[in-house]
């Protein structure tokens, strides 16, 4: 009886050194045919099975889905043109296409849902951003902010004297975030991950300073954004300054990176006001 206790317990220690092995043990399935099941029985354990499987099934395909890259539209310039009237409607009222800016929407509609006819009739390019320019009130922020969430190449909005004002509280911190990519979620943007950025408003910034330190901040985001080639094509501006006005302000040098940015879309110089 001792030396059986010794060789099970031998057995036993060479069994758990093994460890992973004991997984190739064959286990034998013990065969039940010869229970007899009523027709009840019978019927109740097919039920479960196939309950058993439904569930199976239901899960593979939620699954499935989740695990599966999410598939978003492109808007044309139709679908496009239906959400920017409909934002008009909700926002400000019905939106009034006339003379003073049929050919800046229809530019606009063109650029933003990505339509090759923009190269191709109009002679501008689907790769750079764009420069909208226009006297005070014509609607240019209006457009942007109504065209700001599209498929072909959505944006964020920044007003410059709201950067400049940010560039006095906080420093140079600001000009480097308005240098870099912009993150937006792809479930709102027709699953764009990075976003670009409208600066609203260009010149009507003044020149910052923080602590001493003076910067004409958007000189220097216009220069950092140029110097991003990530960012070529994502960069917008609305203003309503001429040309002439850009390089004043900011130098010879900025209004031809401007132009080399930004294909430039421009409202009649008597556009009428169309704040109420």
């Amino acid at each position: 009886m001792q030396k059986r206790t010794m060789e099970e317990q031998t057995v036993g220690q060479a069994l758990s050194r093994q460890g992973s092995n004991l997984e190739k043990i064959s286990i034998p399935t013990e065969n039940y045919n010869h229970i007899e099941l009523t027709e009840e029985e019978q019927a109740e354990a097919l039920r479960l099975a196939r309950k058993a499987k439904d569930q199976k099934i239901r899960n593979d395909a939620y699954m499935a889905r989740v695990r599966a890259e999410p598939v978003y539209p492109k808007l044309s310039y139709e679908e496009l043109r239906d959400r920017v009237f409909g934002y008009f409607s909700d926002q400000h009222g019905a939106f009034v296409i006339d003379e003073d800016n049929q050919r800046v929407v229809e530019l606009l509609l063109l650029y933003f849902s990505g339509d090759e006819r923009f190269e191709l009739e109009h002679g501008m390019m689907l790769n750079k951003g764009i420069l909208l320019m226009g006297p005070v009130g014509c609607g240019k922020t209006s457009l942007m902010k109504a065209l700001s969430v599209n498929s072909f190449n959505p944006f964020a909005i920044r007003r410059c004297e709201w950067i400049s004002g940010q560039y006095a509280a906080h420093g140079h911190e600001v000009i480097t975030t308005h240098i870099q990519p912009f993150y937006g979620y792809p479930e709102r943007n027709f699953g764009n991950k990075l976003i670009g950025c409208c600066f609203d408003d260009l010149g009507t910034e003044e020149t910052a300073k923080n602590f001493g330190n003076t910067a004409n901040v958007m000189a220097s985001i216009i220069h950092g954004r140029y110097d991003n080639f990530t960012l070529k094509g994502k960069t917008h501006f609305t203003a309503n300054l001429t040309s002439g006005d850009i390089e004043s302000m900011y130098g010879a040098r900025v209004r031809s990176r401007l132009r080399e940015m930004c294909n430039v879309i421009t409202f009649s110089p008597k556009a009428k006001d169309r704040r109420v």
